[in-house]
């Protein structure tokens, strides 16, 4: 399900939307590069100082020992991206003197080319009605972002082939692009003047953009303590709780 939420205010004919405020696809994040001797509490001390942890668990093995890597969900999405904002000084995600690498986390079922890093967005399922304008107003009014170009693709005679894309502007900070496109494509499924399109990262020329979505968010993790199932570079591997949607990209 899109985590959008229609509020007061119009785009043209249509309702404006907003990312909820409780919506937990977008209060987690990836935590990787860890200090093997980091324990679960200093790793959850870090974090609280943007403000509520839910749940916080470093990766470990069957021994018990680190993996090197965990994932940390805030109670708010503000937390969240006030955190991801200070990779800029990289004086301050350091733990037990090793930087860590903060994302924010990545359903799963998504395939592989949502995982990389990109500035450009494909939009699925543009209809009629919707213009460069609205899509524009849109993402700098739901997501901050300001230097961007959207571009809808129509035919000979100005028909809309119902897709287009997002690029974020070259002199956008990469941190900042990576992490708003990220935003976008976990949403997935926005709200428009009435009607709903869909983001996915824009793949090469040699790739499709036909697949799957997530098909109603089947399999997600569990709340508190849901941690489990986590796909990452190194492998495979259970966690608390079993079923969980996320990997690092």
């Amino acid at each position: 399900k899109a985590v959008v939420s229609t509020q007061s205010g119009y785009y043209g004919r249509g309702k404006i939307t907003k990312i909820e405020e409780n919506a937990e696809e977008l209060r987690k994040l990836f935590v990787g590069g860890l200090n093997r001797e980091t324990t679960d509490e200093q790793f959850r001390e870090h974090f609280s100082k943007y403000g509520e942890v839910i749940d916080s668990i470093i990766i470990r093995d069957e021994n018990k020992l680190s993996r090197g890597f965990g994932f940390v969900t805030f109670g708010t999405i503000e937390a969240t991206d006030t955190c991801i904002k200070d990779k800029k000084d990289e004086s301050i995600h350091v733990m037990q003197g090793k930087k860590v690498d903060i994302k924010r986390a990545i359903p799963k079922e998504l395939p592989p080319s949502q995982h990389d890093s990109r500035d450009k967005v494909f939009l699925g399922g543009i209809k009629d009605g919707i213009t460069e304008e609205i899509l524009g107003k849109y993402f700098e009014d739901v997501f901050g972002i300001k230097e961007k170009t959207v571009s809808l693709k129509r035919d000979p005679e100005g028909k809309l082939k119902g897709f287009g894309f997002l690029t974020l502007d070259a002199d956008t900070d990469d941190m900042l692009k990576s992490d708003v496109v990220d935003k976008i494509i976990i949403v997935e499924r926005h709200n428009l003047n009435g009607t709903q399109f869909h983001a996915k990262k824009a793949a090469p020329k040699n790739q499709s953009y036909n697949y799957r979505g997530r098909g109603g968010h089947g399999g997600g993790y569990r709340g508190r303590g849901g941690f489990g199932g986590y796909q990452q570079p190194y492998g495979q591997m259970g966690g608390r709780g079993g079923g969980n949607r996320y990997q690092p990209y």
